[in-house]
């Protein structure tokens, strides 16, 4: 699975410092009805990736891939995933979940849901056993972990636009708790799928523990003000909802 090395490379781990500064991650999954999903747009961090790898053919199309993504620009990312697959046909039979899991991103991208879900879930039910029995703990263990945590929150978040919100959840929650590092975005989109199931406690503490991992990226996300509005209607008041002094 070393391909997943450089198709995942560009996802830097968040500080659960709120002392210090967050490392911002590529933006895949779309603004919906609920706001943004994953944390912080960012063209610093694919410029960096790529000067590193010295800008070769099959970069330069993987950097295309993610930009179109983060662009929100389904039938451009398409294009750019078609021409990364003609021009490097191994990566079919090497590395298929990631193809996949870029796949179904675009499909999510074009409101194809089931497409999504499609990609998504197979790229997971191939890896699972290699995954439960262990990834090599070699120099590859913490991104491949990351990518499996990634096909995880990206199929809950699928499910969660479905209205299949047991399930999402279930996803989600696996997602957070794999991934080797504090996502907020991980703990927010829990909350998101506790609240559309009543949860409030439950989802008031994943409220807390997302502000508490990145403050700021927390109080910037679309949906605050409504999630803070069902949770105070309900009795809890967590610290995103809490007025600046």
């Amino acid at each position: 699975m070393k391909l997943l090395i450089m198709l995942m490379l560009v996802m830097p781990p968040v500080s659960a410092n709120d002392n210090k500064p967050v490392a911002k991650q590529e933006y895949v999954v779309p603004v919906g009805a609920q706001g943004s999903y994953f944390e912080d747009k960012t063209d610093s961090v694919f410029e960096k990736v790529w000067r590193w790898l010295f800008g070769s053919k099959r970069e330069k199309n993987l950097r295309r891939l993610y930009a179109e993504l983060a662009a929100h620009d389904p039938v451009a990312a398409q294009s750019a995933l078609d021409t990364l697959v003609r021009d490097n046909p191994e990566l079919k039979s090497n590395e298929p979940q990631a193809i996949k899991y870029h796949q179904g991103m675009i499909n999510f991208e074009k409101g194809d849901l089931d497409g999504a879900y499609k990609e998504l879930n197979e790229a997971i039910k191939e890896l699972e056993p290699e995954f439960h029995t262990g990834f090599a703990r070699d120099e590859y263990w913490e991104r491949n972990t990351n990518f499996m945590s990634r096909l995880y929150f990206s199929r809950g978040i699928t499910l969660l636009r479905q209205k299949k919100y047991q399930p999402a959840l279930a996803d989600i929650d696996l997602a957070s708790h794999i991934s080797t590092q504090p996502r907020a975005y991980l703990y927010l989109n829990k909350c998101r799928a506790l609240l559309l199931l009543k949860r409030y406690n439950d989802a008031a503490a994943e409220f807390d523990r997302a502000y508490r991992t990145n403050p700021t990226w927390v109080s910037g996300t679309e949906d605050k003000s409504s999630i803070c509005a069902v949770l105070t209607q309900n009795g809890f008041k967590p610290q995103p909802c809490v007025p600046a002094k």
